[in-house]
């Protein structure tokens, strides 16, 4: 009984990882770390046009085809709408969490206050939680740890924002960080 208990106790740590960090403070806020393993797009632009166009160069895919793909396995399983109803707690903060995000944006542009990373923040995180809450849906069906669901969990974990893979398989990121620097000049 214990062990099985346990088991559950991890196994739920392992479904809502990726959507704890939509929580904390450093989500997509960047990271100060060497970013070898993927190539980097260095503009703000660049990496929105990367994540939500259809329209870019033919050495990338096209990035929501790639998520969409990715999540196909598990929409019409029998399951999700159980791990739907799990997450649901966690869509729910998260949105309360956005709510007072915009607010306190909306009070800085008022005081001419324009901060690069707030603004960036706030365009993308909502698409990258649903982004999130595929990988979280994607454990809690198959309980497996693997592929590009995953893939955007480590970046977004290093509070990177995923925004394209090239055809040749290497995972494309922005690192907000660098908005920071942009705002401090």
């Amino acid at each position: 009984m214990y062990r099985a208990k346990l088991k559950f106790i991890m196994n739920q740590r392992f479904v809502l990882a990726p959507l704890k960090i939509t929580l904390t403070d450093g989500f997509l806020c960047g990271c100060d770390d060497y970013l070898c393993h993927y190539e980097s797009v260095f503009d703000r632009d660049s990496a929105i046009k990367m994540a939500f166009s259809q329209n870019i160069s033919e050495e990338f895919y096209i990035w929501q085809d790639i998520i969409d793909n990715a999540a196909a396995e598990f929409f019409n399983n029998e399951m999700f709408d159980e791990a739907e109803t799990f997450l649901s707690d966690y869509e729910e903060l998260f949105s309360e969490k956005e709510h007072r995000f915009n607010i306190v944006n909306r009070k800085n542009k008022v005081s001419g206050n324009n901060d690069d990373l707030i603004d960036f923040i706030n365009e993308v995180a909502g698409d990258v939680f649903q982004w999130l809450k595929f990988v979280s849906i994607s454990r809690y069906i198959f309980g497996d740890s693997s592929g590009i669901l995953d893939e955007i969990y480590d970046v977004c974990e290093k509070g990177l924002f995923p925004c394209g893979k090239r055809v040749t398989g290497e995972l494309v990121v922005f690192n907000p960080a660098l908005l920071k620097c942009q705002t401090n000049k």
